[in-house]
């Protein structure tokens, strides 16, 4: 019982910092969890740029990249659901059971396992560093807002 209160406790948690980041985002301001990481990406980057000076192979490939990020995700769903995985496996119930609390666990902290697999991956220097400063003028334009009233719903912007 205790591992279900921990498991229950653990996902309203992430399911605040979720519905938090995303009424955040609608007000334009910065999540609790972006402002409480921002020293810790700060040294990420430090020590990726120093892994990348020091080892020549890096960054790596973006399908490189995307596997391991792919794969920390996973192992940060399997921590958010460890408790669940406890819970399920004490009281005995069918094994189907576990995949449901590990996707569960997985897609309410969807933020903040990313945030950790990009977090690790910069500062294993995994990743490209941004060195442009946010200047630049490399950013291609967006495509421009379809319209009318022939537009289909696949491709019509519901945010104007």
């Amino acid at each position: 019982m205790v591992l279900w209160v921990l498991f229950a406790v653990e996902l309203a948690g992430l399911l605040a910092l979720g519905i938090q980041r995303s009424v955040a985002e609608r007000r334009g301001q910065e999540s609790w969890l972006i402002a409480a990481f921002a020293p810790t990406l700060g040294s990420a980057l430090e020590a990726g740029r120093a892994r990348q000076a020091e080892h020549p192979d890096l960054p790596l490939d973006e399908e490189r990249v995307r596997r391991r990020i792919f794969h920390l995700v996973t192992a940060y769903g399997l921590v958010f659901s460890g408790p669940g995985l406890s819970a399920v496996l004490l009281t005995e119930l069918p094994t189907e059971t576990l995949l449901l609390a590990f996707a569960g666990a997985t897609l309410i902290g969807m933020d903040v396992a990313v945030l950790g697999a990009v977090l690790v991956a910069t500062w294993r220097g995994w990743l490209p560093l941004d060195e442009d400063d946010g200047g630049g003028d490399d950013d291609p334009e967006p495509a421009p807002v379809p319209g009318g009233p022939w537009t289909r719903a696949h491709v019509f912007n519901l945010l104007r």
